[in-house]
């Protein structure tokens, strides 16, 4: 099932960190360490296994908002201490194996031989997900395999998972959702046409980003930071109608103030770090009143991007 896991080859011993991984926030990484550690006391490689694409697509046909692009996921993993990603890719036929096949075929894949496996301990699988730590811990004792189940990781008695993080972000919970991740909230998109209203009235051009991964917050003020050609920028990012240009807008833009960029790059993929909320969308008086308030959210952004 598994696609050739990054950076190892040929079939060998391998301790398997499994879950879909979404984002690999705190709780993921908490997981991969753990199979890391596994792997080095039994001489395996520590993989992680994910899943493409997310299981609740295939299982309800409503897939949740995707944090990341699949190529982040597996960078993030690999960042986190595993040796190699697996992917599985998630089709029909493998949501409905009943969960001790869906473990017998992870174990006969031909990549490598399954020493020991870590999951998070509340982690569900297999068909109804009726699989969950107590037939891994059969599983496993049945075949020599060791079986750590991972303790979830907590903030304010919630367990960390990509839901609470997606709810977080929904409600603008920026440093909620920042503590969760272990790292700022981002969005993914492409560079598209807008009104360019704010190179020709205001000249501080923005990128406006037609978002494919991440949770958009509400509307309002961000400091933000992006990444390009090497280069991180500080990032004055407005998120809403833009009421003073567009009154009679009645759909959300996301628009980027790259810092002390220019350059075309429309059709480009843009990332997006999101540091914090500074202020509501509101509509102003004059020109002049925006322009300051603008020139206020800069400095704001660049002084957060330093940090």
């Amino acid at each position: 099932m598994p696609a050739t896991p990054e950076n190892v080859s040929g079939r060998f011993p391998a301790v398997l960190g499994i879950g879909v991984f979404d984002a690999v926030h705190i709780g993921h990484r908490k997981i991969v360490a753990e199979a890391t550690v596994l792997a080095g006391k039994s001489g395996a490689i520590p993989v992680a296994v994910t899943f493409s694409p997310h299981p609740r697509s295939v299982v309800s046909g409503k897939p949740p908002a995707i944090l990341v692009p699949e190529d982040v996921r597996m960078k993030r993993l690999l960042a986190a201490g595993a040796s190699g990603v697996a992917v599985v890719r998630f089709t029909r036929e493998v949501a409905e194996l009943p969960a001790e096949e869906f473990l017998d075929r992870l174990a006969e894949c031909e990549l490598f031989e399954t020493r020991g496996i870590c999951v998070g301990s509340r982690w569900r699988f297999g068909k109804g997900g009726y699989g969950d730590s107590k037939i891994l811990t059969r599983w496993c004792a049945k075949r020599g395999v060791s079986f750590c189940p991972v303790s979830e990781e907590m903030l304010d008695e919630r367990i960390i998972s990509s839901t609470e993080i997606r709810t977080a972000m929904a409600c603008g919970e920026i440093d909620s959702a920042r503590t969760m991740l272990g790292g700022n909230p981002m969005l993914f998109g492409e560079v598209v046409h807008g009104y360019a209203a704010g190179a020709r009235e205001m000249n501080t051009p923005t990128a406006n980003l037609d978002v494919r991964y991440g949770v958009i917050p509400p509307d309002g003020v961000y400091t933000a930071a992006t990444t390009i050609f090497g280069k991180r920028y500080p990032v004055a990012l407005d998120i809403g109608r833009a009421p003073t240009f567009r009154r009679n807008n009645s759909k959300s833009v996301v628009e980027a103030h790259i810092v002390g960029f220019s350059g075309d790059i429309y059709g480009h993929a843009l990332e997006l770090e999101i540091i914090r909320r500074l202020r509501d969308e509101k509509m102003f008086s004059s020109i002049d009143e925006l322009k300051w308030q603008i020139a206020q959210d800069i400095a704001a952004a660049t002084e957060d991007a330093k940090k």
